[in-house]
């Protein structure tokens, strides 16, 4: 796994770090990001998993407030909203590469993790149609156990992660399925898009 380099001038952006205007890359990321306003969040990392392609990506992303905060059944609208953006725009990039097969459109969906402290949340992303509806699906908020007696809870934390490698296996499936050259997947997915 790696950074997504594709999203390193939205990543800044939110972090209110300057980005260099001489770099392409950053130059349109920044754009990415600047569509979305001013977003009270910290983008920790996007990372692409790759088999031989640049296929999926899992978006970590926490609130920079949220240290010392305690979420019991809910995070601020803003930073699930925010996520979603992000992962409607991941989804938007996959649908791109099937292309006319409503069947793998249907398939192909992105996830993300929202991060404070202990707790994560898993928001999956998906589309029965190129250019339809989008949906989402969030999990419940999972903790990591502080004490032995509460070990439980470190199993919904394994289920979410084996969820979360099945949908970017079968997402990889399809990728790998339709896009022969690795350089096309690459551009596509690291933000490239002609036209």
């Amino acid at each position: 796994m790696r950074i997504d380099e594709g999203f390193v001038g939205a990543i800044q952006e939110a972090e209110k770090l300057e980005v260099d205007k001489q770099d392409p890359l950053g130059k349109r990321a920044v754009e990415i990001g600047s569509v979305r306003g001013d977003i009270n969040t910290c983008i920790h990392s996007i990372f692409q998993v790759s088999n031989g392609f640049h296929l999926a990506q899992i978006l970590a992303i926490s609130d920079k407030e949220s240290r010392g905060r305690h979420y019991t059944k809910e995070w601020p609208e803003e930073l699930r909203e925010t996520l979603r953006l992000v992962l409607r725009d991941m989804l938007i990039r996959l649908h791109e590469v099937v292309d006319g097969d409503e069947d793998d459109v249907g398939r192909i969906q992105t996830v993300g993790i929202l991060n404070a402290g202990l707790k994560l949340q898993m928001i999956r992303c998906w589309g029965k149609k190129k250019g339809g509806v989008i949906l989402y699906r969030t999990s419940d908020i999972h903790e990591y156990p502080e004490v032995v007696e509460k070990i439980d809870k470190l199993w919904h934390l394994l289920k979410l992660m084996m969820l979360m490698r099945v949908v970017i296996e079968e997402v990889s499936e399809v990728v790998c399925r339709k896009k022969k050259k690795r350089k096309d997947v690459e551009d596509l997915l690291m933000g490239h898009m002609n036209g």
